[in-house]
């Protein structure tokens, strides 16, 4: 049997009746000062072995722990509506041009129900659409602007590009003048001419008042002390080391240096190998034009003779040339006359510097202000550049403003084109069309009801919850629904769910509830919307716990307890057990009995075929059978009669417990019992005449070992 079978077909116990638990509370808590009384009058004697009626007894009652399922529930009653509803109107007043449902059909979502007339807004859409238009070739206007402006700044970038070439190059050219006034400046020392060596000046080829350009030659200055002569020597003086070169002039032996010789050789007429051989010499006067000498090389194996008269040379003569042109103003030389190196020769007119200088400078001046002109061009070119961008920003901001205007025409003609829609007007859900009150051909306001639209899906119920219960409703929680008008419900409840919880509460003569919607998860046949249904909701549970009867336990100073009977569990109580607590295993996991008909006997009849073979399965595992288990004593009832209290929990002990969660007949034991376990029930009081509920005994006697006192009578809900 699934889960959901044998949860359904125990609804009939499952589902608690409507109660206002501060009612019960105070119901209990007059209870226990009732059974006080009472138990002064009824077992007081009894304890004191004074036994007023001989015909009075205590049924004895025990029980089994057993395992299984358990659920807590709370239940409430209310009709079940519709999960939505909708009255429809027109947008805008229109004329109704066709109805196609009628009154009482059922409708699926985006099926058309009605048609509006929708032809006022054609003309509004395409006037918005020719705005659209004009605003686009606005848009397109400004692009193409800005389009122009950046390239004005591309040109105006590029402009300051070559702006800045012509610079570079002009300050180039500023720089090779400056450097040229500057060597120009320097020519103002080559004014003053000096002899450049020590001799005798010849050829003096200039006058004072002569003008000369640069590289003019003016004189030459000759060393006439200075001689040099070329002879040709035997090859051999280059084998020893030379320890002497003499120039002999007219036996006047005047010393000498051998400066160079020739790379190559050559032999005489007399086949005597020759090499020219360079000697430098000063003697002390100047020898005449037309002077010869001859020279001899002493080594040091030999002395070389060069017999050959030669005329020697000056070896150092020099021209004085102008550096710089310009008039002669001065001139210190004399032909033939004797200088030293170093005397001023000569001093010529710095004009012509002056004019150099000066049109250098003209020229740099010009060129400088070439730069300022071409950067004060170059500033404008910048300014010209910011102001496209900012004509670029005001551009990109019209653009915008457009855009923002074509949304919004965009809008405009949205909603035109919503009215298109909302001239067919469809469902929204599934549901019965109701209360259609238009004719095709009316004309109707946005106040007219068109027709009425009721959602069958998911129906639901508003259910009102003590406030004493509303902390353990949750959105989700499981919840099953019977359905007053609908008889098939008792036997399959109806499956739904916990949907919304309310966040106020309604007072009314000092009790407060809170509204819990329930909605049904799965369609019923033959619902009609606002019949009565019975709610039961799912707030715990268990599964394969321990439980016994919640009346098994007692309290003492907020500790659990149960009394345990000491001996062996017997078949009988085995059996009683299972007549007692035999469940049909509901969903919901409560342990009901299935037993307890007129003498705890199994009503089969009211059972199906897969609770009997469960229970035929459970039997099985303890070695009895169905007919073993049938005419046993009542459930949780031995048969066996006691007189006295004593008499009545001989035998028995109490064991601390830890309860868990627990409903209107049984309590889940955590920790302190076993599976199995016999365990006493509180008395029930029986007379000649009456058989009857007595107090609560258990809770009401002294507990041994506990130093005395009275439990509370309260169902513990967890923890010890």
């Amino acid at each position: 049997m699934s889960k959901k079978e044998k949860l359904n077909s125990k609804i009939d116990k499952s589902i608690p009746k409507k109660r206002k638990k501060k009612i019960i509370r105070l119901s209990i808590s007059l209870a226990i000062v009732a059974a006080l009384v009472v138990c002064g009058i009824i077992f007081i004697p009894r304890l004191l072995n004074t036994n007023d009626d001989a015909g009075t007894t205590l049924q004895k009652r025990t029980a089994v722990v057993v395992q299984g399922d358990i659920v807590k529930t709370i239940g409430a009653s209310g009709p079940l509506e519709s999960s939505d509803k909708k009255a429809y109107r027109p947008e805008k007043a229109s004329e109704i041009v066709e109805i196609q449902v009628e009154d009482g059909d059922y409708v699926v979502a985006g099926d058309t129900i009605m048609v509006l007339d929708s032809s006022s807004t054609d003309s509004a859409i395409q006037a918005s659409e020719d705005q659209i238009e004009g605003k686009q070739g606005q848009i397109e206007d400004k692009q193409d602007m800005i389009v122009d402006r950046y390239d004005a700044i591309d040109d105006r970038r590029e402009d300051i590009s070559d702006k800045k070439d012509e610079i570079d190059e002009i300050e180039s050219s500023i720089a090779d003048l400056e450097d040229e006034a500057e060597d120009t400046e320097g020519l103002r020392a080559d004014l003053y001419m000096y002899a450049p060596i020590s001799g005798t000046v010849f050829d003096i080829m200039v006058s004072v008042g002569d003008t000369i350009n640069t590289n003019s030659i003016f004189a030459t200055v000759t060393d006439t002390l200075s001689y040099e002569v070329e002879m040709p020597f035997s090859v051999d003086f280059l084998t020893g080391e030379i320890q002497e070169v003499v120039v002999d002039y007219r036996n006047d032996k005047i010393p000498g240096e051998i400066i160079s010789y020739a790379d190559y050789t050559y032999k005489d007429r007399f086949g005597n190998e020759l090499v020219d051989v360079v000697i430098a010499f000063s003697p002390d006067i100047s020898l005449p034009a037309n002077g010869m000498v001859t020279a001899i090389i002493r080594t040091d194996e030999k002395s070389y003779y060069c017999n050959t008269d030669t005329r020697p040379y000056f070896s150092d003569t020099e021209k004085i040339t102008a550096e710089v042109p310009g008039e002669i103003l001065e001139l210190f030389l004399i032909e033939k006359q004797s200088v030293e190196e170093g005397n001023l020769v000569a001093v010529i007119d710095g004009a012509s510097i002056d004019n150099t200088a000066d049109n250098l400078s003209n020229q740099i001046e010009s060129l400088n202000n070439q730069i300022d002109s071409l950067n004060d061009s170059i500033e404008i070119y910048y300014e010209n550049i910011d102001t496209y961008y900012e004509d670029i920003a005001d551009f990109n901001d019209d653009i915008e403003s457009l855009l923002e205007d074509i949304v919004e025409i965009e809008a405009d003609i949205d909603d035109a084109r919503e009215e298109y829609e909302d001239a067919v007007v469809t469902a929204d859900f599934n549901g019965i069309v109701t209360n259609i009150g238009v004719n095709e051909g009316d004309t109707v306001n946005t106040n007219v009801t068109l027709f009425t639209l009721v959602s069958m899906d998911n129906p639901e119920m508003q259910l009102a919850i003590d406030e004493l219960d509303i902390a353990e409703i949750k959105e989700g929680l499981e919840a099953i629904v019977v359905i007053d008008a609908l008889l098939d419900t008792e036997k399959t409840p109806v499956a739904a769910i916990v949907t919304a919880i309310a966040l106020e509460g309604n007072s009314q003569g000092g009790v407060t509830t809170y509204d819990v919607t329930v909605t049904l998860t799965e369609p019923v046949e033959g619902l009609r919307l606002s019949m009565n249904a019975t709610a039961t909701i799912y707030t715990s549970r268990s599964d394969d716990t321990l439980y016994i009867p919640i009346e098994a336990v007692v309290m003492r100073n907020g500790i659990s307890y149960v009394y345990v009977d000491d001996s062996i569990v017997s078949d009988t109580d085995v059996k009683a057990n299972i007549n007692t607590d035999t469940e049909k295993t509901a969903d919901d996991g409560t342990a009901e009995r299935t037993g307890g008909k007129g003498g705890g006997n199994f009503d089969l009849d009211s059972m199906t075929a897969e609770e009997i073979t469960a229970l035929k399965a459970r039997l099985a595992e303890k070695g009895m059978t169905i007919e073993d288990v049938q005419g046993q004593p009542a459930p949780g009832t031995t048969g066996e009669t006691v007189s006295s209290m004593e008499d009545y929990y001989a035998g028995a002990h109490l064991v601390e417990v830890t309860t868990g969660i627990y409903n209107e007949t049984s309590i889940e034991i955590l920790t302190g019992l076993t599976v199995g376990q016999k365990i006493v029930l509180p008395p029930i009081y029986t007379s000649a005449a009456t058989t009857s509920a007595a107090p609560d005994a258990s809770k009401l006697m002294t507990i041994p070992g506990t130093g005395g006192g009275r439990g509370s009578g309260i169902p513990p809900t967890g923890g010890k």
